[in-house]
């Protein structure tokens, strides 16, 4: 999740760039990160961490399907 408008601007300066086999996309409230060789290893994370800080939250797809879940009941 991107905390506001600034945080939403550096993930789209960062989306232009080439990530190789990784990928970022930016949404109106959310950045989309695709880790293949997943995040350990991944200089994307490392990007987006730099450059948002306490900016953005991130959470993995499993994660996000069990809070929808829970909006559900």
């Amino acid at each position: 999740m991107l905390a506001d408008a600034a945080a939403r601007s550096r993930a789209e300066a960062l989306a232009k760039q080439d990530w190789g086999s990784e990928k970022l996309g930016v949404g109106t409230h959310a950045a989309y990160l695709w880790c293949p060789q997943g995040i350990l290893e991944s200089s994307i994370v490392l990007a987006i961490a730099k450059q948002l800080g306490d900016a953005a939250t991130s959470r993995n797809w499993a994660t996000i399907t069990k809070l929808h879940a829970l909006t559900r009941v």
